[in-house]
């Protein structure tokens, strides 16, 4: 008896318990980018300078991706941050147009957008910033 409400218990919690570390995952992508814009706009901001928010494949392994903060014209070693690993075989990240600089006063040249898509399940988010320098997050789109 014991053994037949755990193995029910057991087949109910499971797919519960995945789709609550999806869930997770997805979550932990989507708030880094964000949170890696805003600090390159709060360094850019604080010294005057222009900083800039770029993807960073290292050896070419595809499925493990950053996002990083540096100065603009620095190396990839003279980084501020790096966003946690981005698993590429689970969730995709598209940024449009290119790696954005941001200015010394907070701005763009141009409005930019992300889209974190999950690849297991399909959900996609965005991350969307104005010319402006302000960002929001959707659901729907920019």
């Amino acid at each position: 008896m014991v053994l037949a409400i755990i193995g029910i218990l057991t087949s109910v919690g499971v797919p519960s318990y995945n789709k609550f570390v999806q869930q997770g995952e997805f979550s932990e992508a989507y708030n880094g980018i964000y949170n890696a814009y805003r600090l390159a706009r709060a360094e850019a901001i604080k010294t005057s300078s222009p900083m800039v928010l770029q993807t960073y494949t290292p050896g070419g392994v595809i499925t493990t991706r950053y996002w990083i903060v540096l100065a603009s014209g620095a190396s990839y070693t003279d980084r501020i941050a790096t966003t946690p690993v981005i698993d590429g075989t689970k969730i995709e990240t598209n940024g449009t147009p290119g790696s954005p600089t941001i200015y010394g006063n907070g701005s763009l040249a141009s409005n930019y957008s992300i889209s974190v898509l999950d690849k297991r399940n399909g959900r996609q988010q965005h991350i969307c910033i104005l010319k402006n320098g302000q960002s929001y997050k959707s659901k729907s789109g920019c």
